[in-house]
């Protein structure tokens, strides 16, 4: 009968359960809305932010990213408590990519209850960058919820003021992007933020989004990746 010396595994074992507590948890999972104009009513009514991931049938960073960083219990908390998440495939919304000038996948859209896009991430994201993108955007919700109450306050009261942001660094928006989008100091952000351009429209109908796409970011796919 073969005997195995615990001194001899004792090394090995501590090695191994330190790799383990080193991996992200996943198993958790995200409750995806497949149909756009459902989402938007229920992000009206509920008042809480949409997160739209778009991707096509033969995407593989898709696949990826749903079945890690979006499986991430971390991640997927964040999603479900603060979001309406609804998947978007380009086949099914062709006129909603086209209107969005949405050229390579994955791409993820964060917009306002309201409908109010805040936010464009191209490409893969890890779950380090996504809990970073996560926080940018709730920074501007709150920075478009003030707005929204600042341009209703009565002429004769002060505005409101807004605690300071510190800038971001986020490597999916070099400098290099056009128009106003370079000019953003963390991130992508509606150009009305820094007083570069009108406020943008909300989206209403829900099937008719409005804003302006810049070049997809390196890395994400174009077609059949």
């Amino acid at each position: 009968m073969w005997t195995v010396s615990t001194k001899r595994l004792g090394p090995w074992l501590t090695g191994v359960a330190v790799l383990l507590v080193g991996l992200p948890a996943f198993g958790a999972e995200i409750t995806w809305r497949d149909d756009y104009d459902q989402a938007r009513a229920q992000a009206m009514a509920q008042d809480r932010p949409l997160l739209l991931s778009f991707g096509s049938a033969d995407c593989l960073w898709c696949r990826k990213m749903h079945a890690t960083t979006f499986r991430d219990n971390g991640i997927v908390a964040l999603v479900q408590q603060g979001f309406i998440p609804l998947k978007i495939e380009a086949e099914q919304y062709p006129t909603l990519v086209a209107t969005l000038q949405i050229r390579s996948f994955p791409t993820l859209l964060f917009a306002a209850p309201d409908g109010t896009i805040l936010h464009f991430v191209d490409g893969y994201v890890d779950v380090e960058r996504m809990s970073k993108h996560i926080n940018q955007v709730q920074m501007l919700l709150h920075a478009h919820r003030l707005r929204a109450r600042q341009n209703a306050l009565p002429p004769q009261q002060p505005p409101l003021q807004s605690p300071a942001i510190q800038p971001v660094s986020n490597p999916y928006y070099p400098a290099t992007n056009q128009g106003a989008f370079n000019q953003a100091p963390w991130g992508w952000a509606p150009p009305s933020y820094w007083g570069m351009a009108p406020a943008p429209t909300s989206v209403a109908p829900p099937s008719a989004p409005l804003w302006n796409r810049y070049p997809a970011a390196p890395g994400a796919c174009q077609k059949g990746c």
